[in-house]
């Protein structure tokens, strides 16, 4: 019974140790592209998510492209479509230092006018105007004649004109057409230009003005502003409390007297406040308007310029 166990015993392992080989034997002889996923197929998918807008799910694809695809045009792509991806969420300083970073690693890269002009969307999708005027600065600088230099410049005037600097945003549209003759952007650099005289000529009231006339008659500024209501409730608060005031002193009450007037000298520079504040806001309001007006007339071309950047943030009005 003993040398019948041992016999059953070799016989079984005899079977599994061939049934291993031959197995082992098959899979050896599959094309390895059948078995494992190549760092063209991890690309291809995160291109496929990027489509689809799963940014994120994008980038962690990308990374790992980056890695399994080292020393392969392919590396180069997927490291420029991680600060794309970013950008496609708007999340714009991850953005910009996936395109720092590809520019670090390839100064010489097929997509360095590219990323260097993406640099200055994320910036102007993240309100940094000034530095988005660096970045476009240096690619200017790099690639003055570059494919991107008319978009550059054109986003160049725009981010003046959101930092509420008409002169040099006119300016600059003004002379586009001397730079870029023929440039599919002629059009709107126009409209664009017509629309910054429009906002430097503008007619605005002075907060000097105001705060001069509020001086003098407390509620007069605010009424001149245009806030015919909060002028006239000014004026009347201001003449209760002088008239308080004066009664109390008049009737020997100084301690009320001194109370009422220190109140009165609180109003009153609220007064003051108010006025100054309600032509600026008045001014603001106007010039925010207009520049949605001369916007929206380029809308389409702007809205291609910034590329994934969210929708312009004017001031309020």
């Amino acid at each position: 019974m003993t040398r019948f166990s041992e016999i059953t015993a070799a016989t079984v392992l005899l079977l599994v140790l061939i049934t291993s080989a031959t197995f082992a034997a098959d899979v050896d002889a599959q094309p390895v592209d059948q078995i494992t996923i190549s760092s063209l197929d991890l690309y291809n998918y995160s291109m496929w998510l990027y489509s689809q807008k799963d940014y994120q799910r994008a980038v962690g694809e990308l990374k790992r492209c980056v890695f399994f695809s080292r020393d392969t045009g392919l590396q180069e792509r997927a490291v420029f479509m991680i600060g794309s991806s970013y950008q496609g969420s708007q999340a714009w300083s991850r953005a910009i230092q996936g395109y720092k970073d590809y520019l670090a690693a390839y100064p010489e890269g097929a997509f360095r006018e590219n990323a260097r002009f993406r640099l200055a969307q994320c910036a102007f999708g993240a309100q940094d105007y000034t530095q988005t005027r660096k970045y476009l600065d240096e690619q200017l600088e790099e690639f003055p004649t570059g494919k991107y230099a008319d978009d550059a410049t054109f986003v160049m005037a725009l981010s003046y004109l959101l930092g509420r600097d008409w002169k040099r945003a006119g300016r600059v549209w003004r002379t586009f057409p001397l730079q870029h003759p023929d440039s599919p952007l002629l059009e709107g650099a126009s409209i664009m230009a017509a629309g910054c005289d429009k906002l430097r000529l503008m007619p605005r009231k002075s907060a000097g003005k105001a705060l001069l006339m509020s001086g003098i008659i407390p509620g007069t500024g605010q009424i001149y502003a245009g806030n015919h209501g909060d002028g006239w409730m000014s004026l009347l608060l201001n003449a209760a409390i002088i008239g308080f005031t004066v009664n109390r002193f008049d009737k020997g009450d100084d301690t009320a007297g001194v109370v009422l007037a220190l109140i009165g000298a609180s109003f009153y520079t609220g007064n003051l406040y108010g006025a100054a504040n309600a032509v600026r806001n008045k001014n603001q309001a106007k010039e925010a308007a207009l520049v949605r007006s001369t916007l929206g007339k380029s809308k389409p071309t702007i809205e291609a310029l910034l590329g994934h950047s969210r929708e312009l943030m004017l001031p309020p009005g």
